[in-house]
């Protein structure tokens, strides 16, 4: 009985040796696994901030774009817009216009000249008409010097 007694002892030590190796290698794994976590975020978070960075980047040139598309096509509407009033102009000035008596066919070069400085001058009178205040940029063909 004695025999078994100690038998029962020395299994009860051997098991409680094993169970405290088992509970440090635990805690070791668990401190690894800390270390690990540690780590890994070292070597992950400058990557995170470089793809953090780089997608404000590409954000910012993104919205630079967007305004430059949209100023283009702000522009493209004003000079599509002018373009029409210009057209418009063009149709209204030669609805109302009447040639001059005499101005329907020339007889000398001065007569063709005056004929045409009489509507170039019709012309630019029916303009300050049609457009109340120039525009800006405004290129005309009749003031242009010669």
């Amino acid at each position: 009985m004695v025999v078994l007694i100690l038998a029962l002892v020395l299994a009860l030590a051997y098991l409680l040796h094993y169970h405290m190796q088992i509970r440090a290698v635990n805690n070791m794994l668990e401190r690894l696994g800390v270390v690990q976590t540690e780590a890994a975020e070292q070597l992950v978070k400058p990557a995170l901030d470089g793809l953090r960075s780089q997608q404000e980047r590409l954000q910012q040139q993104h919205r630079h774009q967007e305004a430059a598309r949209q100023r283009e096509e702000a522009l493209r509407q004003r000079e599509a817009a002018q373009a029409r009033r210009e057209r418009e102009f063009e149709r209204a000035f030669i609805a109302q216009y009447e040639v001059p008596d005499g101005c329907d066919s020339w007889d000398s070069q001065a007569q063709m000249v005056e004929c045409t400085n009489q509507r170039i001058r019709a012309r630019r009178e029916f303009r300050a008409e049609f457009f109340p205040e120039p525009t800006p940029g405004q290129i005309l063909l009749e003031d242009t010097p010669r």
